[in-house]
């Protein structure tokens, strides 16, 4: 626009000879220069106020719109930063649980062995505190009640120890 608007002006032919100088004057020495655009609106505003007007627009749309996207990237940064915070609590607060729910499989481990059979976790999830802290850790009961015949069955000496467990 401003290539073809001031051509055969002597401010024209000065800044926007060409349209690679044009862009050049327009980003360079308008919008990413601070103070530097000043004097060039000004030797503008010699030729006719509207071409003055015309690069203060141009300044004035470049500049709200790289504030925009740079508002949208400390945004989205911000975003992503809280959603790894907030995952990071979740793991912690599953770690807990689990340590809780193990605290509570020793509790309840009838031959005090370290290992949870299938008989001994078939009694536990007909505790009422056992239901609490599976729906805690997100758990769904009777889903592991179906599972956990398969569960025991993968272990080679029908038993889990607690590090076993949490693999699952």
């Amino acid at each position: 626009v401003f290539r073809v608007l001031l051509e055969g002006t002597s401010f024209g032919n000065k800044h926007f000879e060409t349209v690679t100088a044009a862009m050049g004057t327009l980003l360079i020495d308008c919008a990413l220069s601070g103070t530097r655009g000043g004097p060039l609106m000004r030797e503008a505003y010699g030729q006719h106020p509207i071409y003055s007007m015309l690069i203060f627009t141009f300044v004035l749309l470049t500049n709200v719109t790289m504030m925009g996207l740079l508002v949208g990237l400390l945004v989205q940064t911000i975003k992503r930063v809280a959603e790894v915070e907030e995952k990071e609590k979740e793991s912690i607060r599953n770690e807990k649980a689990m340590e809780d729910f193990w605290k509570h499989v020793a509790n309840v481990d009838e031959d005090s062995d370290g290992y949870i059979n299938v008989d001994e976790f078939h009694n536990m999830l007909s505790q009422p505190k056992t239901l609490r802290l599976l729906k805690k850790m997100g758990v769904d009961p009777e889903s592991l009640v179906f599972l956990s015949n398969f569960i025991f069955d993968e272990s080679p000496q029908g038993r889990l120890s607690q590090v076993e467990f949490n693999q699952w």
